[in-house]
This record gives structure tokens, C-alpha cells and sequence, in this order.
């Protein structure tokens, strides 16, 4: 290579190049923190992080926290595990189910204890979340996103069957609910 001509390389890789000075030193910073790693205490996990999730969740309107979804405009919740789902009650004979939470922030919208409750505007079929004012249409994808950076995503939506006559009903997490029974909201 000529004095006057730097040694760089130029190509698709040009940005993936790593000295061997470079390299080395992460190298040793990296093997020389692994001693202390193991001097590191760890936090308990709650246990019901680490159980599976039911593929499907029973609900009844006499439960406590469904029983707001007795009438229509409705707010309520179902948990299994750390999984808690969102049940609004948008019309006579269905109901919309959501994971309960917000994928701003991942807090928290189902009204439960500690939660700032999201609320449901039956006439506009929307749903507000109370930590940043995202607004989620009754399909789960966004609205209005205020003070929201534009690349946060809707809601999860899952399959629901209702019976408005018992006030029984099923989320179907993992899937679909069967053809015949589909309350599509």
C-alpha cells in the first residue's frame, strides 16, 4: 500500500470492520467480567411468570372483574398467570378482548387495582388508554397516537365467544375460536 493512501477497506463491509486492538480489548473487558457476574444476587421471580398460558380463558358476568361487561359499553378483565385480557362489551351480543396492555409502555389498562383504567366510548367504538391518551379502534390498531412515538403498534386482539343470554364466555389466546361461535365484535 502507497504513503499516501490510507489503509481502509471500502465495500458492503465497511462498517463491520473491528481493529484487533479493538477487538482484544472487548475481548478482556468482557472475560474479566465474568467473575463478576457470579457475585450477582438475583430477584425472586413471581411464580405465575412462568407458568404457560391456558390457550383458552372462562369468564362469567358474575366474576368481579367482568361483571362491569353485563351491560353494553362495559369494562372489564379476565387474568390467567401474568396474562391479564381486556373485555369490552361493544354490542348487545358481543364482546372485544385485548391484551390489557397499552404497547406504549406496557402498562397497565385493565380497570383493576392500581391500573389507570382505559375507558371505552361505545358510541365511537374506541378505546383510550389513560397513561398517554392513545386512542385504539375497536380492531385494536391505533388512532391517535399524542405524545406517542409513531412506531408504537395496536393492541392484541383476541377471538372471544359470548353468550349474552348465560353472560358466559371464552378468550381464545392462542388462537382461533371455532367457526361456528364467533363473536367478532
Amino acid at each position: 500500500m502507497s504513503e499516501d493512501k490510507p489503509d481502509v477497506h471500502f465495500g458492503p463491509c465497511t462498517h463491520f470492520i473491528l481493529s484487533r486492538r479493538k477487538f482484544l480489548g472487548g475481548t478482556a473487558t468482557a472475560l474479566a467480567s465474568i467473575p463478576l457476574a457470579s457475585a450477582c444476587e438475583f430477584a425472586n421471580v413471581d411464580d405465575s411468570l412462568l407458568q404457560p398460558v391456558n390457550p383458552t380463558i372462562a369468564f362469567n358476568t358474575s366474576m368481579e372483574t367482568v361483571a362491569a361487561i353485563a351491560d353494553v359499553g362495559g369494562v372489564g378483565y379476565v387474568e390467567d398467570g401474568a396474562l391479564r385480557v381486556l373485555l369490552i362489551r361493544n354490542a348487545e351480543d358481543s364482546l372485544l378482548a385485548f391484551n390489557s396492555k397499552c404497547p406504549h409502555q406496557d402498562l397497565e389498562m385493565a380497570p383493576a387495582p392500581g391500573a389507570a383504567a382505559a375507558t371505552w366510548d361505545q358510541n365511537a367504538q374506541t378505546l383510550r388508554c389513560a397513561y398517554h391518551q392513545a386512542l385504539y379502534g375497536a380492531d385494536g390498531g391505533v388512532i391517535e397516537q399524542p405524545n406517542i412515538p409513531p412506531d408504537v403498534t395496536g393492541l392484541e386482539r383476541y377471538d372471544v365467544e359470548f353468550d349474552a343470554m348465560t353472560g358466559e364466555g371464552t378468550v381464545f389466546v392462542l388462537g382461533d375460536a371455532p367457526e361456528d361461535n364467533t363473536s367478532e365484535g
